[in-house]
């Protein structure tokens, strides 16, 4: 039914979730961006996958 529709979202969703934590970084001063900038893009790259896993795996469900 909206399998197609998480995926969508997902797809859109989760590099600009990437981008929004980039800019919030580069927004900060240089050293706490030197400290979080790997981590940011470890969480967003993590979640992403997770979020990506969980729509395939709702879509497979639904269909």
């Amino acid at each position: 039914m909206d399998g197609w529709l998480i995926i969508t979202g997902i797809l859109i969703g989760g590099p600009a979730l990437i981008l929004l934590g980039a800019y919030l970084n580069f927004r900060d001063s240089a050293r706490i961006r030197k400290i979080c900038m790997g981590k940011v893009f470890v969480v967003s790259g993590i979640m992403w996958i997770l979020l990506l896993l969980i729509g395939v795996g709702l879509s497979g469900w639904l269909f």
